[in-house]
Order: structure tokens, then C-alpha cells, then sequence
């Protein structure tokens, strides 16, 4: 007899522990598409809800999301008329409301987020900064710990929770291929980032794939490859035009930057005179010519700047390595468009040595900043929002001053306000 009690308890005992916890991927699979869902009618990122869901459940495991399908710890209040469920947390027995069913939870965390005046300025975040939105949400009182921002980021990071939130933009997937190559091309106010995360990539990789350097930014327009470029292209040879830069043209053609340097013996780094033919399939029987030598490089600007009109209000500026002409504009507190139109430029594309004019006024020296002007620097917990009610600015003005896409900052970022 105490042999079968043994082996009835035995049976138990492994019938209960059979029964594992809901993963964090098993979760986020489940949840998704409701997230999804209340970010397309509330303007919640869909990685934030996630994220939150799955620290305040545990995954969906938590007491509170097994009996009371209360997903985001969401306290009863006074103004709740609902189910409750009771649960220890900063007091004994507390209550927190219950729901029907998990989707019911969801869609009360968003009211709740949206009907709270005090998390009223988070709506005024871009829609993709959940790093904004998880300082937003500690800030406005959400949670005590003050951990809570890195908490959230990294389980948005940790399981690329942002490739919903592209989703749901509609920033898709390839939309084209060159040198059968899967690409895409980079849109206003997108990032590599968000790109990287649709296609479930690290941001990393794609720029590995794409040449890119850590911090080396290209403009909407260009091409963003999607997965290794190839060692030759599909057309034999490319003639260089003024300004081109071999980097462009490795987009252009598809075919890794390192191997236009190796099939025309040319130094990394090194860039092509205009009008010269670089070879794309086969190894050049010689270099061609080169414009990286510094001393022609000065003689062309010293030649190049009698000959601009400055007009009173212009200044010079030479491009250095690895500039683009969006991080240029941003520099000098301007646009693309302007310096387009300045320059009389049909494209972005620029290269090393090349003498742009960029407007005087906004050169960002301290000889030539305004007296008047104020900045700011970010700190930990500030929102373009908070620092916009501080100065009483609108967010606008301190994004225009700053050539801002969208209402990202970081925490160090300094930020001109008048």
C-alpha cells in the first residue's frame, strides 16, 4: 500500500511540474498581434505594451495574468467598477483589477495610459521612440523602481520587440533587387535601426552589409542592402563622375566596397578623380587617378573659393572622411534641400576635398554663435517634451533649430533651444 501512496504522489509530483511556464517568446507570439492592434488605435508602440506586458506578467506566469488576466499590474483605483483581485506588492492585499480575458487587459492599459492626463505628454513622442516612451512612463509615475527605463529597452532589445512597431508604420520589407541583391531604400524619418528590425537583422549587420561605419549616416534615397553585397557586379566597368565617391558606387553596383579598393589597386580610404574608369568585374592592370592627394586638394580650394560668391551670408566648408551630406546639413543646423539648391547639387551624393557653401550664419563656432543663443543637455528621464515646457518652446521650434526628424534625444545630446 505505501509503495502505490509513493508511486500516486510520484505521478503527481511530475504532472504538476509538467506543466511549464509560458516563454518569453511563446508570450510575445501571442500577444503581438493585439499589441499591434491597440498601437494603431491608440498611437502606443506596440514594443512598449509588449514589453510591459511581459515584465508585469512574468511572461504571462504571474498570479495576477493566470487568475485575473491583469497583464500590466494595473491598480483598482476609485474609478474602477470592474472585477478586482487581490495581491501583495508595495502593501499587503492590494487591489488590482481583473478582466475577462487578456485581451481585455490590453485594451485597458491603453485607455488607461490615454484617459491619464499625466501621461498626456507621451503622445506627443514619435511613435518609434520607445526609449522615450520607457522614460516617459517611469517619469509619469508608472512604476517606482528606477530601473523600470532599462528594464523595458532591454527586453525591447533583447527580443526585437521595435520590428512591430515598423510593422505596423508600414515600413515593409525589400522592395527591390540590385545585382540580385534584396534592398531597399532609406525613407524620411526611418532609421537603419527600424530597417534592421523589420528584417530581423541587428543594425550592425546591416551595416556591415551596406559599408557603413559606427555613426556614419546616409540620406533618404540611398540604398540599403539587405544582405551581403557580391564580389563583382553585374556590369564590367563604371566611369567616375565629378564628386561620385566609390562608396556610392559600390551602392550603386552592388559589389563590396573592398573589392572596387582591390580590383583597381587603390588604398582604403582613397577616392577617384572624375572621369576616370574603374573596373567592377576584373583587377585593373593599373590605378587610376586618385583626388586624395592633399596638396592638389588645397590648391583646388584655394581655386575653387575665389571663384564663390559668398554674398555676404555664405561660409566654405570642406568635406572630410566618411561625411555625408545629411550629416553636413545637420552640422551647419540646416537642411539637405538647402544645401542642395546652394551648391546647385542634382543628388546627395559628395565626396572627400569637395568645397561646399553652407549658410554663415549657422556656423557653429563660438565666435560666431549668437549671443542670445541657449542650449541644453540632455539628462537622464528628460523627454523633447519636458524640455520644451522648461524653456516654453514649442517642440517643434527646439526640433528645427536642431534639424530633428523626429523627437528621439539622449541622454548627453546637446541641444540648441534659442
Amino acid at each position: 500500500m505505501k509503495k502505490v501512496l509513493f508511486l500516486l504522489s510520484l505521478c503527481a509530483t511530475y504532472s504538476l511540474n509538467s506543466i511549464a511556464k509560458q516563454t518569453p517568446i511563446e508570450y510575445i507570439e501571442k500577444f503581438k498581434d493585439i499589441a499591434m492592434e491597440e498601437m494603431r488605435n491608440h498611437k502606443i508602440p506596440a514594443s512598449i505594451t509588449l514589453a510591459q506586458g511581459c515584465l508585469e506578467s512574468s511572461y504571462g506566469n504571474s498570479r495576477l495574468a493566470t487568475e485575473g488576466n491583469n497583464h500590466f499590474g494595473i491598480k483598482c483605483k476609485s474609478t474602477w467598477k470592474g472585477k478586482v483581485i487581490y495581491e501583495d506588492d508595495d502593501a499587503i492585499g492590494e487591489c488590482f483589477r481583473a478582466y475577462d480575458n487578456a485581451a481585455s487587459s490590453y485594451k485597458d492599459h491603453s485607455l488607461f495610459l490615454l484617459n491619464n492626463p499625466r501621461y498626456g505628454f507621451l503622445f506627443e513622442l514619435s511613435i518609434s521612440d520607445y526609449k522615450g516612451w520607457a522614460h516617459g512612463l517611469r517619469k509619469a509615475g508608472y512604476a517606482t523602481n528606477p530601473k523600470y527605463p532599462q528594464l523595458l529597452i532591454s527586453m525591447v532589445e533583447r527580443y526585437n520587440l521595435a520590428k512591430y512597431d515598423t510593422l505596423v508604420l508600414g515600413l515593409f520589407k525589400s522592395s527591390e533587387k540590385i545585382n540580385g541583391i534584396l534592398a531597399t531604400r532609406l525613407k524620411e524619418d526611418q532609421t537603419l535601426a527600424q530597417i534592421a528590425a523589420v528584417n530581423e537583422r541587428t543594425e550592425r549587420r546591416i551595416r556591415k552589409f551596406n559599408d557603413l561605419k559606427k555613426g556614419q549616416e546616409i540620406d533618404p534615397g540611398d540604398i540599403v542592402y539587405l544582405r551581403r553585397k557580391k564580389r563583382k557586379a553585374s556590369e564590367p566597368y563604371h566611369e567616375v563622375l565629378a564628386g561620385q565617391s566609390l562608396w556610392s558606387i559600390s551602392q550603386e553596383h552592388g559589389i563590396k566596397l573592398k573589392r572596387i579598393y582591390k580590383l583597381n589597386q587603390i588604398n582604403e580610404g582613397d577616392e577617384v578623380a572624375g572621369g576616370q574608369v574603374i573596373n567592377l568585374r576584373y583587377k585593373a592592370s593599373q590605378a587610376p587617378q586618385l583626388v586624395n592627394d592633399k596638396s592638389n586638394i588645397l590648391n583646388e580650394i584655394i581655386s575653387k573659393e575665389q571663384k564663390i560668391n559668398y554674398q555676404g551670408a555664405l561660409h566654405v566648408h570642406y568635406v572630410k572622411s566618411n561625411e555625408t551630406l545629411y550629416s553636413i546639413a545637420k552640422q551647419y543646423h540646416t537642411s539637405v534641400d538647402t544645401l542642395k539648391a546652394i551648391n546647385n547639387l542634382t543628388s546627395s551624393v559628395i565626396s572627400l576635398g569637395q568645397v561646399l557653401k553652407v549658410p554663415k550664419k549657422a556656423v557653429n563656432t563660438s565666435s560666431q554663435k549668437s549671443e542670445t543663443a541657449i542650449w541644453h543637455t540632455v539628462e537622464q528621464g528628460e523627454t523633447l517634451y519636458s524640455i520644451s515646457k522648461k524653456y516654453k518652446v514649442s517642440i517643434e521650434h527646439i526640433k528645427s533649430l536642431n534639424n530633428m526628424a523626429d523627437n528621439s534625444i539622449s541622454i548627453g545630446q546637446r541641444l540648441r533651444i534659442q
